[in-house]
């Protein structure tokens, strides 16, 4: 079948159903990259660790306190001793010897006591810091454990089910898309969304062929102005197709009708079929838009 096998009215709605379906794919694309950036975004929020990670300092800290606690219990063993021994002379009269151990072993006693309190302060202060960095930690694990649930639960599974559904669609689109190109009327090169669009605008505003808007010495250049807009121009055939279908019922009404205009602009033997593929690019279309 060629173009002169269809009416120009036939013609046109062929052509239309190869933009919408072109639109549809990228539209259908996008949905897909969107969700999966929406997925990838929550994760981001609410897996991302929030871990205090382990302080060398401290942990050398503890290590030293624990060297000093053990250095000052040995050197105060010996003095401890002095005293007792200065005691027990005292205890049999010879309070000389015991003035002479304290005068010599208390200043050192003082300040290996005061010591002690200082290190044991500290002490307690580094391992409350990090027992608190631990339970910090631990709180952060179980914050992750019980997001990548709600997350996967409430995100990542429906948006599995949907974009499942949006593939089938996406599929059914490309299975009639070639199927329209499978007629062989639109050449290789201009099988793709800007020139379907230049020449399908082309040929709905004017009075010119399909042999004359492919020959146009400016074709290429009307091409590539339309791929500079193309976002603008997907998003405008997006709107008009949601007006154009908001109503369900208006669906089949639309089929029945250029089915009307097939039957009368094609030729019999390509009637039944070229009716059947553009009822199946319609639906791919509004199921796409609906998904």
């Amino acid at each position: 079948m060629n173009s002169y096998t269809m009416g120009r009215d036939a013609f046109l709605i062929y052509l239309k159903d190869i933009y919408d379906l072109e639109t549809m794919k990228v539209l259908l694309n996008q949905k897909v990259n969107e969700g999966n950036s929406k997925v990838r975004q929550i994760k981001r929020e609410y897996l991302t660790e929030n871990k205090i990670e382990p302080d060398r300092g401290r942990k050398n800290n503890a290590v030293l306190y624990f060297i000093l606690t053990y250095l000052i219990i040995a050197v105060s063993i010996p003095l401890v001793g002095g005293v007792i021994y200065g005691v027990i002379l005292a205890f049999f009269g010879d309070f000389q010897e015991l003035i002479e151990v304290l005068a010599a072993t208390l200043p050192i006693l003082i300040a290996i006591i005061v010591l002690a309190v200082v290190i044991n302060k500290r002490r307690r202060e580094n391992k409350a810091a990090v027992d608190k960095n631990k339970k910090h930690n631990k709180e952060d694990d179980e914050r992750i454990r019980n997001n990548r649930e709600f997350i996967y639960n409430e995100y990542e599974k429906p948006w599995e089910v949907q974009r499942n559904k949006i593939c089938q669609i996406y599929a059914g689109a490309c299975n009639a898309l070639n199927k329209n190109y499978a007629l062989n009327i639109i050449p290789r090169q201009y099988r793709n969304l800007a020139a379907i669009k230049f020449i399908y605008d082309f040929m709905s505003t004017s009075h010119l062929s399909f042999e004359q808007a492919v020959n146009q010495a400016q074709i290429d250049n009307g091409i590539r102005r339309i791929e500079k807009r193309l976002d603008i121009i997907i998003r405008q055939n997006e709107s008009q197709l949601k007006e154009l279908y908001s109503i369900r019922q208006n669906t089949e009404t639309i089929i029945e009708q250029q089915n009307k205009i097939l039957m009368a602009q094609i030729a019999t033997a390509y009637y039944a079929r070229q009716c059947a593929l553009h009822t199946e690019s319609i639906r791919c279309v509004v199921e796409g838009l609906y998904v």
